[in-house]
């Protein structure tokens, strides 16, 4: 894994903040991010809701981003390390 980013890391496009639900325990979910046309971001961070730390979420071939131009698609996994409660429930 890769080091969190420093402080002066920038988020033009914010952060988004969601929950993916009815997802089988242990399951996965796929969701697409479309930011504005014209926006072409180059990495994508996860941050842990407890300790408020960025850490970049790049794809591995099972959970990760994927980027394209200016759509962001992210695999999630359920229980797996990103999941932000690390429990297997059918929530992400």
């Amino acid at each position: 894994m890769s080091d969190p980013p420093q402080t002066a890391t920038s988020l033009p496009w914010g952060l988004f903040n969601f929950q993916v639900t009815h997802v089988p325990v242990g399951g996965s979910a796929v969701v697409e991010l479309h930011l504005p046309d014209g926006a072409a971001p180059s990495s994508y961070y996860k941050e842990d809701p407890v300790t408020g730390v960025l850490t970049p979420f790049p794809y591995d071939g099972k959970v990760g981003a994927e980027i394209h131009g200016n759509v962001v698609t992210l695999h999630l996994a359920d229980g797996d390390l990103f999941d932000a409660d690390h429990a297997a429930n059918g929530t992400i």
